[in-house]
């Protein structure tokens, strides 16, 4: 199986040109390796350390901490949305979907 393609720049130098998409199958299951034994290492094997917290450092605290607007989380997740769908429609032909 050919995994890397090799051809030449304009300049005539010798250059990856592109990879297989196979191995976007092998970076899949890779990915859901990583986020398994990230899952399985902070359940079983890393330990929380909290600092102790005085009551003088709570006392220049406000009630409330201002985050984010609405607006700007509106934004932000209406963007990602838009580039998941993007990032999935764009590997849709690579699989064998023909769009009209």
């Amino acid at each position: 199986m050919n995994f890397l393609t090799w051809g030449p720049d304009p300049w005539g130098q010798e250059i990856l040109i592109r990879i297989s998409w196979d191995l976007l199958y092998l970076a899949s299951f890779l990915g859901v390796l990583f986020v398994v034994a990230h899952a399985v290492w902070f359940t079983f094997f890393a330990k929380e350390e909290v600092a102790p917290v005085d009551d003088a450092t709570l006392a220049h605290l406000p009630k409330k901490v201002a985050r984010h607007s609405f607006a700007s989380r509106a934004f932000h997740w209406i963007m990602a949305a838009t580039m998941l769908v993007l990032l999935f429609t764009g590997f849709l032909p690579v699989i064998g979907v023909q769009f009209p």
